[in-house]
């Protein structure tokens, strides 16, 4: 273990030994100092899925924020989920003094700047979810402290399965975030155009044949022939009815030379053959789930990819990948394609993902990025070494 490394590792180890009480009270001491003498006063800023999820978690709380304030001019005057939206103007101008405002959108920089500019109190999402844990956790990664600090030998090892220093300074800063709410232990995220795709790790060829696990409405489709202006072939995984349909609008606004290469597959993919319950939405929040109102069939990759070598799977399944990889073990260790798995639904996927990955096949090369601010949109990229783009990835370095 190189000094670099023997760092990284006492850092981790320093905040791994910290106790959940103290890290609790700390974001307990951050909540009051915003919130003062304003009760249970909200505004949310962001009307989007985690707008809503934030009403609903404080209305389960006995909470009624006081309106909703948006960007989108389109929206202001009516309500969202039964709360008033509001104009950012109005917003501040009738609760600036009276209310804190949440910033509710994922890539939440632009807005906590113009709160910033605005004067008003912030209080970061996350935080607010550690003082109401009973009704917004666990959500997908975040979590309480406890929770995290108990995985503490497993993330110990963790740090190791990284093959390089900017991934492991990301992994530490990561479980310290989590485990602080901190924003100053991040670095920045990349930009979130290049998320599935690490342009300083690997380039795309013209002969790739593409494997996109939970394909959405085709957005990855897009960005692969952004990259490359051709494929071999393209199969794509969504279980989604809604989003097959936009899938299939955006493979017949292809080129006609590439449409006969595409294919979808209408199934969850998992690590058996079988049905599993679903919770459809029409957005890419879709996913497995014991509370789903549907039935629909899942199978394994080993099954679907009979006969194909893949040399690209990406997966961004809402929590199901660790079994999605399980369920590719034949397929990744015969063709050894690059992937690109989501690491942030569930809290353990930071380092168990890695892991299994290296145990399916120990000769890749392992990075971590991340395309969004906090936890969002972190990416596991495991890389065949004969892909491996440049000569500035070292080992441990």
């Amino acid at each position: 273990m190189n000094g670099s490394q023997k760092d990284c590792q006492m850092r981790l180890t320093t905040v791994l030994s910290t106790s959940s009480e103290r890290l609790r009270e700390s974001v307990r001491f951050r909540y009051k100092s915003v919130m003062g003498e304003l009760g249970n006063r909200f505004v949310l800023f962001g009307t989007g899925y985690l707008g809503r999820r934030i009403l609903g978690g404080l209305r389960a709380a006995g909470v009624e924020p006081l309106a909703f304030t948006d960007n989108n001019p389109k929206l202001h005057g009516k309500e969202v989920e039964g709360l008033q939206v509001l104009s950012p103007e109005l917003a501040f101008e009738r609760f600036g003094q009276e209310a804190a405002f949440v910033p509710a959108v994922f890539t939440h920089g632009p807005l906590v700047a113009q709160l910033q500019r605005a004067g008003v109190r912030i209080l970061p999402a996350p935080v607010l979810f550690w003082q109401f844990p009973e009704t917004f956790l666990p959500f997908a990664s975040l979590t309480l402290p406890e929770t995290v600090l108990a995985a503490k030998d497993h993330i110990l090892s963790g740090l190791n399965l990284w093959d390089e220093n900017l991934s492991k300074e990301e992994y530490l800063a990561q479980i310290s975030w989590r485990t602080t709410l901190d924003p100053s232990v991040l670095p920045g995220h990349l930009p979130q155009d290049q998320i599935y795709f690490a342009d300083d790790l690997f380039d795309l060829g013209t002969d790739e044949v593409v494997v996109d696990c939970g394909a959405f409405d085709g957005d990855t489709l897009r960005a692969v022939l952004g990259r490359t202006q051709t494929f071999s072939r393209y199969l794509a995984a969504e279980p989604d009815s809604a989003n097959r349909i936009r899938l299939e609008a955006s493979i017949q606004n292809l080129e006609p030379s590439l449409r006969p290469h595409c294919s979808i597959l209408p199934y969850a993919v998992g690590d058996r053959s079988g049905s599993i319950r679903f919770h459809q939405t029409g957005t890419a929040g879709s996913s497995i789930s014991d509370a789903g109102s549907l039935d629909i069939p899942m199978e394994p990759l080993d099954h679907l990819l009979e006969g194909v070598n893949p040399t690209f799977i990406k997966m961004d399944i809402e929590g199901a990948e660790l079994a999605a990889l399980s369920g590719a073990r034949k397929v990744i260790q015969r063709a050894m394609p690059i992937l690109a798995v989501c690491l942030y639904h569930r809290p353990a996927d930071l380092w168990e993902i890695p892991k299994l990955i290296r145990e399916i096949a120990p000769g890749y090369r392992l990075f971590l990025r991340r395309y969004c601010d906090d936890l969002w949109e972190q990416v596991c990229y495991a890389v065949p070494p004969g892909r491996l783009k440049g000569t500035s990835i070292n080992p441990g370095s």
